[in-house]
């Protein structure tokens, strides 16, 4: 599990910081960019409102200005603003999706899924090592009665013939 945790962590750096950058500049932009309230008077958005309105822009383009009508200089602001944010989500969606297509991660996967599974096993089993044609007949005899096999081979298409045959248990 922590191979796959420190695959996931590795890939997903630079993505969910360029996200990071990108939100911090947004909201940045709007704190600075001086706007106008009702009665015309200079107003600048505070942390929290900068905030919470690219936290809700950057999911859905349908909205409000909030809490007063945007000046040009903010309208220009949260137009770049949108377009960054979406560029950085298709960035990090697209490196998830390169991840989860990666050999080395589905392998890992794989790894940890058998292994989860080895260490659930409350019975007793046999460990054979290679499944050719000795290995093949072995787990054939000590399926039959009811036993455990687990069979590891350095050859991946051998390990996954096992499926194919007709067992008695799981090996």
């Amino acid at each position: 599990m922590e191979n796959i945790v420190f695959l996931i962590l590795r890939r997903m750096r630079q993505p969910l910081l360029t996200l990071l950058i990108v939100y911090a500049l947004s909201i940045l932009g709007l704190t600075l960019i001086p706007g106008r309230d009702a009665d015309g008077n200079v107003w600048y958005m505070s942390i929290f409102h900068a905030f919470y309105f690219v936290s809700y822009m950057a999911t859905t383009i349908g909205f409000g200005e909030i809490p007063y009508a945007f000046t040009d200089g903010q309208r220009l602001w949260v137009s770049l603003s949108m377009y960054g944010t979406v560029m950085a989500w298709i960035y990090a969606f697209g490196t998830i999706l390169a991840l989860v297509q990666d050999k080395t991660f589905q392998e890992a996967i794989a790894e940890n899924r058998f292994a989860r599974h080895i260490r659930a096993m409350r019975e007793p089993f046999h460990l054979v090592c290679g499944y050719g044609e000795t290995g093949t007949s072995l787990v054939q005899t000590l399926t039959r009665p009811g036993q455990h096999v687990v069979v590891i081979d350095i050859d991946e298409t051998r390990t996954n013939a096992i499926q194919l045959q007709h067992l008695r248990q799981f090996v």
